[in-house]
């Protein structure tokens, strides 16, 4: 039971973060197929196999998921943000939850490939 409250409290935390994030600092939106570009040019960086990238309906609550079996990232909007294909893409290589290494692993990518700024942002609402 204890583990689970600190997974919601750590899926809360992370999306608290985000919201407050894209409000102050907002990133950049794309189309889908700008989103395959982007995601390819991190994967490629980051020395990890790019998902693909497809919009389909999902859950009000949802932005994205990473489907893992299909090395896929499903979006729910046209043009979805760097954020969210930043936080599906840390699922993508390894992170399943929303705890201290999947954060650490995020901020890290927030950092190299939106920029800095938006990293250090990030870590300030990560730890508020």
């Amino acid at each position: 039971m204890g583990k689970r409250n600190v997974a919601s409290s750590d899926v809360d935390r992370v999306a608290k973060a985000e919201s407050q994030l894209e409000t102050k600092y907002p990133t950049v939106r794309m189309s889908i197929a700008e989103a395959q570009s982007w995601i390819d040019r991190v994967a490629h960086s980051e020395d990890i196999d790019p998902p693909l990238v497809v919009r389909h309906q999902l859950p009000r609550r949802l932005l994205g998921v990473a489907v893992l079996d299909d090395h896929v990232i499903v979006v729910r909007h046209a043009r979805p943000s760097q954020l969210t294909l930043l936080h599906e893409l840390t699922h993508c290589i390894g992170h399943m939850g929303h705890g201290p290494s999947f954060q650490r692993r995020y901020v890290k990518l927030v950092q190299r490939h939106i920029s800095r700024e938006h990293g250090e942002a990030f870590v300030s609402l990560l730890t508020d």
